[in-house]
Protein backbone atom coordinates (compact mmCIF):
# COMPACT_ATOMS: atom_id res chain seq x y z
CA UNK A 1 0.00 0.00 0.00
CA UNK A 2 1.41 3.51 -0.67
CA UNK A 3 1.54 6.32 1.51
CA UNK A 4 -0.10 9.43 0.96
CA UNK A 5 2.17 12.10 0.30
CA UNK A 6 1.69 13.53 3.87
CA UNK A 7 2.53 10.19 5.63
CA UNK A 8 5.72 10.15 3.12
CA UNK A 9 7.30 13.21 3.84
CA UNK A 10 6.57 13.10 7.43
CA UNK A 11 8.37 9.99 7.11
CA UNK A 12 11.16 10.42 5.40
CA UNK A 13 11.93 14.33 6.74
CA UNK A 14 15.26 13.54 8.63
CA UNK A 15 16.69 12.27 5.67
CA UNK A 16 14.94 13.73 2.92
CA UNK A 17 17.82 16.57 2.99
CA UNK A 18 19.78 13.82 1.85
CA UNK A 19 17.91 11.48 -0.65
CA UNK A 20 16.85 14.97 -2.94
CA UNK A 21 19.54 17.93 -1.65
CA UNK A 22 20.67 18.68 -5.22
CA UNK A 23 21.22 21.88 -5.84
CA UNK A 24 21.70 22.11 -9.71
CA UNK A 25 18.26 24.42 -10.54
CA UNK A 26 18.81 27.21 -7.64
CA UNK A 27 20.98 29.18 -10.15
CA UNK A 28 17.64 29.35 -12.63
CA UNK A 29 14.89 29.99 -9.32
CA UNK A 30 17.22 32.81 -8.09
CA UNK A 31 17.52 34.11 -11.28
CA UNK A 32 13.82 33.95 -11.87
CA UNK A 33 13.41 35.91 -8.39
CA UNK A 34 15.62 38.73 -8.92
CA UNK A 35 13.65 39.08 -12.30
CA UNK A 36 10.46 39.11 -11.10
CA UNK A 37 10.83 40.21 -7.31
CA UNK A 38 8.49 39.43 -4.29
CA UNK A 39 6.54 38.47 -2.62
CA UNK A 40 6.96 34.65 -3.75
CA UNK A 41 5.65 31.69 -2.71
CA UNK A 42 6.80 28.06 -3.21
CA UNK A 43 4.35 25.16 -3.12
CA UNK A 44 5.79 22.13 -1.61
CA UNK A 45 8.78 23.50 -0.05
CA UNK A 46 9.63 20.91 1.96
CA UNK A 47 12.60 21.96 4.11
CA UNK A 48 13.22 25.48 2.21
CA UNK A 49 16.00 24.41 0.24
CA UNK A 50 14.74 26.85 -2.61
CA UNK A 51 12.43 29.58 -0.75
CA UNK A 52 15.01 29.76 1.91
CA UNK A 53 17.91 30.45 -0.56
CA UNK A 54 15.70 33.19 -2.10
CA UNK A 55 14.76 34.78 0.75
CA UNK A 56 18.61 35.56 1.48
CA UNK A 57 18.13 38.04 -1.37
CA UNK A 58 15.96 40.19 0.60
CA UNK A 59 12.48 39.29 -1.11
CA UNK A 60 8.95 38.41 0.79
CA UNK A 61 9.09 34.70 0.50
CA UNK A 62 6.37 32.49 1.63
CA UNK A 63 6.74 28.33 1.78
CA UNK A 64 3.65 26.17 1.93
CA UNK A 65 3.58 21.56 2.11
CA UNK A 66 1.38 19.22 3.72
CA UNK A 67 4.05 17.76 6.06
CA UNK A 68 4.68 19.22 9.63
CA UNK A 69 7.82 16.96 10.17
CA UNK A 70 9.30 18.97 6.95
CA UNK A 71 8.15 22.61 7.76
CA UNK A 72 9.60 21.89 11.34
CA UNK A 73 12.97 21.81 9.73
CA UNK A 74 12.44 24.58 7.34
CA UNK A 75 11.16 26.95 9.74
CA UNK A 76 14.43 26.13 12.00
CA UNK A 77 16.65 26.97 9.44
CA UNK A 78 14.92 29.60 7.77
CA UNK A 79 13.27 32.25 10.07
CA UNK A 80 12.64 34.64 7.75
CA UNK A 81 10.03 32.76 5.39
CA UNK A 82 6.81 32.72 6.16
CA UNK A 83 5.70 28.72 6.42
CA UNK A 84 1.99 27.91 6.16
CA UNK A 85 0.85 23.91 6.52
CA UNK A 86 -1.53 22.83 3.94
CA UNK A 87 -2.66 21.50 0.40
CA UNK A 88 -1.15 22.39 -2.83
CA UNK A 89 -4.16 21.56 -4.46
CA UNK A 90 -6.46 24.04 -2.52
CA UNK A 91 -4.99 26.94 -0.37
CA UNK A 92 -6.34 29.95 0.35
CA UNK A 93 -3.76 32.53 1.51
CA UNK A 94 -4.21 36.25 2.43
CA UNK A 95 -1.78 37.13 0.45
CA UNK A 96 -1.44 37.43 -3.50
CA UNK A 97 2.37 37.33 -5.24
CA UNK A 98 4.33 37.72 -8.39
CA UNK A 99 5.97 34.57 -8.59
CA UNK A 100 4.95 31.14 -7.60
CA UNK A 101 6.97 28.15 -7.61
CA UNK A 102 6.48 24.18 -7.91
CA UNK A 103 10.30 23.22 -8.06
CA UNK A 104 11.22 19.28 -8.15
CA UNK A 105 8.51 17.42 -9.44
CA UNK A 106 5.85 18.06 -6.60
CA UNK A 107 3.21 19.11 -8.74
CA UNK A 108 3.21 15.14 -10.20
CA UNK A 109 2.07 14.01 -6.48
CA UNK A 110 -1.64 15.45 -7.47
CA UNK A 111 -3.49 13.58 -9.45
CA UNK A 112 -5.62 15.01 -12.81
CA UNK A 113 -8.39 16.81 -10.63
CA UNK A 114 -5.99 18.19 -7.93
CA UNK A 115 -3.96 19.38 -10.30
CA UNK A 116 -6.88 21.29 -11.72
CA UNK A 117 -7.74 22.71 -8.38
CA UNK A 118 -4.21 23.89 -7.61
CA UNK A 119 -3.96 25.51 -11.05
CA UNK A 120 -7.68 27.43 -10.18
CA UNK A 121 -5.93 28.19 -6.53
CA UNK A 122 -2.65 29.45 -8.66
CA UNK A 123 -4.50 31.87 -10.83
CA UNK A 124 -6.06 33.23 -7.52
CA UNK A 125 -3.47 34.13 -5.56
CA UNK A 126 -1.31 35.44 -8.80
CA UNK A 127 -0.90 39.07 -9.11
CA UNK A 128 -1.65 40.31 -12.60
CA UNK A 129 1.84 40.20 -14.26
CA UNK A 130 2.91 37.44 -11.65
CA UNK A 131 4.38 34.27 -13.37
CA UNK A 132 3.84 30.78 -12.07
CA UNK A 133 6.79 28.07 -12.34
CA UNK A 134 5.94 24.16 -12.51
CA UNK A 135 8.79 21.35 -13.01
CA UNK A 136 7.67 18.56 -14.23
CA UNK A 137 9.50 15.17 -15.49
CA UNK A 138 8.11 13.19 -19.10
CA UNK A 139 9.13 9.52 -18.57
CA UNK A 140 11.27 8.10 -21.43
CA UNK A 141 9.82 5.71 -23.42
CA UNK A 142 12.27 3.07 -21.84
CA UNK A 143 10.77 3.88 -18.57
CA UNK A 144 7.16 3.20 -20.00
CA UNK A 145 8.33 -0.32 -20.26
CA UNK A 146 9.53 -1.00 -16.49
CA UNK A 147 5.95 -2.60 -16.07
CA UNK A 148 6.82 -4.35 -12.63
CA UNK A 149 8.55 -2.50 -10.57
CA UNK A 150 12.49 -2.64 -10.98
CA UNK A 151 15.69 -1.22 -9.39
CA UNK A 152 17.27 1.42 -11.23
CA UNK A 153 19.41 3.10 -9.19
CA UNK A 154 21.64 2.62 -5.77
CA UNK A 155 23.75 4.90 -4.03
CA UNK A 156 24.17 5.31 -0.52
CA UNK A 157 23.28 7.99 2.22
CA UNK A 158 24.80 8.37 5.71
CA UNK A 159 26.48 5.28 5.13
CA UNK A 160 23.00 3.60 4.53
CA UNK A 161 22.43 1.45 1.05
CA UNK A 162 19.56 3.26 -0.89
CA UNK A 163 17.95 1.32 -3.30
CA UNK A 164 15.39 3.11 -5.96
CA UNK A 165 12.45 0.99 -7.84
CA UNK A 166 10.27 2.16 -10.33
CA UNK A 167 7.13 0.81 -12.18
CA UNK A 168 5.25 2.55 -15.12
CA UNK A 169 1.10 2.15 -15.16
CA UNK A 170 -0.17 3.57 -18.40
CA UNK A 171 -1.36 5.74 -19.15
CA UNK A 172 0.72 8.40 -16.29
CA UNK A 173 1.35 6.28 -12.95
CA UNK A 174 4.92 6.14 -11.94
CA UNK A 175 5.26 4.06 -8.64
CA UNK A 176 8.24 4.46 -7.17
CA UNK A 177 9.50 2.39 -3.82
CA UNK A 178 13.11 3.83 -2.05
CA UNK A 179 14.87 1.30 0.62
CA UNK A 180 17.28 3.12 3.07
CA UNK A 181 18.69 0.75 4.93
CA UNK A 182 15.41 -0.05 7.23
CA UNK A 183 13.65 2.76 5.62
CA UNK A 184 10.82 2.15 3.09
CA UNK A 185 9.60 4.67 1.33
CA UNK A 186 6.45 4.42 -1.52
CA UNK A 187 5.15 7.23 -3.68
CA UNK A 188 3.55 7.71 -7.04
CA UNK A 189 3.54 10.44 -9.41
CA UNK A 190 1.07 11.30 -12.13
CA UNK A 191 2.67 12.36 -14.73
CA UNK A 192 1.26 15.10 -17.21
CA UNK A 193 1.96 16.32 -20.91
CA UNK A 194 2.68 19.86 -22.17
CA UNK A 195 -0.49 19.87 -24.10
CA UNK A 196 -2.39 18.67 -21.06
CA UNK A 197 -0.75 20.95 -18.88
CA UNK A 198 -1.94 23.63 -21.51
CA UNK A 199 -5.45 22.69 -21.35
CA UNK A 200 -5.36 22.58 -17.45
CA UNK A 201 -4.08 26.51 -17.52
CA UNK A 202 -6.72 27.60 -19.92
CA UNK A 203 -9.52 26.05 -17.64
CA UNK A 204 -8.13 27.93 -14.66
CA UNK A 205 -7.26 31.68 -16.78
CA UNK A 206 -3.87 30.82 -17.31
CA UNK A 207 -1.59 30.18 -20.27
CA UNK A 208 1.49 28.38 -20.84
CA UNK A 209 4.17 31.12 -21.87
CA UNK A 210 7.04 29.33 -22.19
CA UNK A 211 8.76 25.62 -22.21
CA UNK A 212 12.25 24.50 -22.10
CA UNK A 213 14.02 21.81 -19.78
CA UNK A 214 17.15 21.41 -17.34
CA UNK A 215 18.70 18.00 -18.93
CA UNK A 216 18.77 18.79 -22.54
CA UNK A 217 19.15 17.44 -25.02
CA UNK A 218 16.99 14.46 -23.03
CA UNK A 219 14.06 16.83 -22.09
CA UNK A 220 12.25 14.93 -19.61
CA UNK A 221 12.99 17.43 -16.96
CA UNK A 222 10.28 19.74 -18.31
CA UNK A 223 9.72 23.18 -17.02
CA UNK A 224 6.59 25.10 -17.69
CA UNK A 225 6.35 28.97 -17.28
CA UNK A 226 2.27 30.03 -16.36
CA UNK A 227 1.39 33.56 -16.56
CA UNK A 228 -2.41 34.79 -16.57
CA UNK A 229 -4.54 35.08 -19.17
Amino acid sequence: MFMDVEALYDSMAFLYDELYGCSDDLDFYLSVARQVGGPLLELGCGTGRVIGRISQEGLECWGLDISKNMLSIARRRWPNVKFVQGNMADFSLDRSFRLILIPYRSFLHLTAEEKQRCLHSCALHLQPNGQLIIHGYLPSEEEKRFSSLSLIDTTYVKGRRVEWFFKFEEPNKGFYRIKAGDKVFEMTLYFISTKELAKMAEKAGLVVQEVFYFDPPYNQEVVWVVGKN
